[in-house]
């Protein structure tokens, strides 16, 4: 079971966290070169260790990339810059994630007929 949007979104709501995405923000100086910051690449490997996780016990799985892109990336840019995104939101964000990824399954399906009579068997065959 993946986790919950609430698990995501609720930490967002607690009043140190945004203040703390802010003062990331304020670091970052115009024209200068850039590095991933210890932080991001810490959350990247969390994240990848639960969507490894998931794909083990046999889920459909998004991408590093697409959970980023359509999940975290809205949640902290409303925590940065308005309220934080409220848990309603963030599961219609999560929502929105899942049908991308069952929607590729669905393609994929498609493109490989044996896999719909049965003879796709392993996850990583169906993913």
């Amino acid at each position: 079971m993946p986790p919950s949007p609430s698990t995501v979104a609720k930490p967002l709501e607690e009043g140190l966290v945004p203040l703390i995405l802010r003062a990331v923000v304020l670091e970052i100086l115009p024209g200068e070169p850039r590095q991933t910051s210890a932080a991001f690449l810490e959350r990247e490997r969390q994240i990848q260790v639960m969507l490894d996780r998931a794909q083990a016990r046999g889920e459909r799985v998004p991408t590093l990339d697409e959970l980023l892109e359509l999940v975290v990336a809205p949640l902290y840019f409303y925590a940065l810059f308005t309220e934080p995104m409220p848990v309603a939101d963030a599961s219609r964000l999560v929502d929105r994630l899942l049908d991308l990824v069952e929607q590729r399954a669905a393609v994929w399906l498609v493109r490989r007929p044996g896999c719909m009579r049965g003879g796709c068997r392993t996850t990583s065959e169906r993913l």
